[in-house]
């Protein structure tokens, strides 16, 4: 965001003339259409720079960062792979690393549009990990900004039904960050089993629904394919009303603001040829689903009153 496949870079200037014009004129589409900050990977500089600032939510890629150091990680659908499906939590020099990593933070810490951060994307945890990995994040992040979130690492696989990990993580972070794939509905009682089992909040932080008449192939990925754009629009009212219903779910993140470039083969395997945007490779809006989002976007509020007073009257 913006793209940056040599399509993408191509059609920006095309659009939009300018990277500032894009980005002035997307932050204002987003506002328009209820959305009031951006996730991960988002270009968080070039979007610090406009009218109309978003909050945002950086992935520091601790783990990430120092198994890229250390030599040991590979690619995977979505996320980096780990040996063994381990990751070095106990290695010496992790706490040392992070703690340099960490020491940029201490620039944004003042920055009232900072929501928190990702510590890393998908990690795997086994049933029976330690989890000294959440308590090494914590450490870093709050030595070097003691004034914004720690959103976890962005859970994604069978630990989510894990109770002790959960746990684990409530010990240290302020919002437990999930990834939902698999469900057209979230159910009620998982979220509130998450938020019980951590004592934290949730945050949903990738979910999403490709048309099948987009023109892409969508082959790749971990979301639902619907028929029409209307059809995404209409998952995203019913996804979002169940994480209002939960009543422990502070806010969700779309994946993701633009299409898979099909034609840009360096992207990792879970990334190269569905209709997962807001808009297209071209910059063009998807309107029938962004039109659903912003009617549920700017309801957000009353519904969840509506909700709240609804479970009172039972």
């Amino acid at each position: 965001m913006p793209g940056s496949s040599p399509q993408m870079k191509q059609a920006l200037p095309l659009k939009f003339g300018t990277k500032a014009k894009w980005r002035d004129e997307t932050a204002a589409m987003l506002w328009a259409h209820g959305f009031n900050g951006t996730g991960a990977w988002s270009n968080d500089r070039l979007l610090a720079g406009g009218k109309r600032r978003l909050v945002y939510t950086p992935i520091c890629n601790f783990m990430g960062g120092y198994g890229k150091q250390r030599g040991d990680v590979f690619q995977e659908p979505g996320h980096l792979g780990y040996p063994k499906k381990c990751i070095f939590a106990f290695d010496l020099e992790f706490e040392a690393f992070a703690n340099r990593h960490a020491q940029s933070l201490t620039a944004l810490k003042n920055d009232p549009y900072l929501l928190g951060y990702f510590s890393d994307n998908e990690l795997p945890f086994p049933r029976d990990s330690l989890d000294r990995y959440f308590s090494v994040c914590a450490r870093a992040i709050k030595k070097h900004d003691p004034n914004h979130l720690y959103l976890g690492s962005r859970l994604y696989g069978a630990e989510k039904g894990v109770a002790s990990l959960w746990r684990a993580a409530g010990r240290y972070v302020d919002v437990v960050a999930v990834n939902v794939y698999g469900v057209w509905t979230p159910r009620t009682a998982i979220l509130r089993q998450w938020a019980e089992w951590s004592g934290r909040p949730v945050l949903v932080t990738e979910w999403y629904a490709k048309n099948a008449d987009s023109g892409l192939a969508n082959t790749t990925g971990a979301g639902w394919t619907v028929a029409t754009q209307q059809d995404r629009g209409w998952f995203y009212q019913n996804f979002t009303l169940g994480l209002l219903e939960s009543k422990v779910c502070v806010g969700w993140h779309w994946f993701k603001y633009i299409d898979n470039d099909p034609t840009d083969l360096r992207t990792d395997p879970s990334n190269r040829d569905s209709n997962k945007g807001i808009v297209s490779v071209k910059y063009e809006p998807y309107r029938p689903l962004l039109d659903a989002m912003k009617k549920l976007n700017q309801s957000a509020y009353p519904l969840t009153q509506y909700l709240g007073a609804e479970d009172q009257s039972r």
